[in-house]
């Protein structure tokens, strides 16, 4: 019983410590999730949009590798993704249908800003700057716009 006790108090803090996790997402949190699931569907499903190529794309557009390149760190795109997708799944799939056509810039106005409202009131051009550590000193970097990806 005590091994058992504990591998869940380590399963606990394990879970608990893992770095990019945030404490509560926020808005930026969302409004950055929203526009790159919108990015990496747009890419992956191209111009030929099919219910049964979007439905594949979209039950797996929330993992890791998806979003190593953009505001926040993975874990929070993450986090945020499933988070966005669960209010917004239906809305996502409805526009994404109707995307032929659309562009990128298109598709997050009408989806992030227009339709969920998630990134309404947040300035996008406003990039937050990624955190990076070098023997534990922040660094300076630079972020990319999404026009520069």
């Amino acid at each position: 019983k005590m091994k058992v006790l504990a591998l869940f108090i380590l399963a606990i803090c394990l879970v608990q410590g893992q770095p990019g996790m945030p404490k509560k997402l926020n808005k930026d949190h969302l409004c950055a999730a929203c526009r790159a699931t919108v990015t990496e569907l747009h890419k992956k499903i191209g111009s030929k949009v099919s219910e049964t190529r979007l439905l594949q794309e979209l039950d797996g557009i929330c993992a890791w590798d998806n979003f190593r390149v953009y505001e926040f760190p993975p874990p929070t795109m993450k986090q945020a993704c499933e988070s966005f997708l669960g209010d917004h799944e239906d809305l996502v799939e409805k526009e994404m249908m109707k995307s032929a056509g659309k562009s990128l810039d298109d598709l997050k106005q009408t989806i992030c800003i227009d339709k969920s409202k998630v990134c309404k009131g947040i300035d996008i051009d406003k990039k937050q700057q990624p955190s990076v550590y070098m023997d534990g000193k922040p660094m300076e970097t630079q972020a990319k716009s999404d026009k520069e990806l």
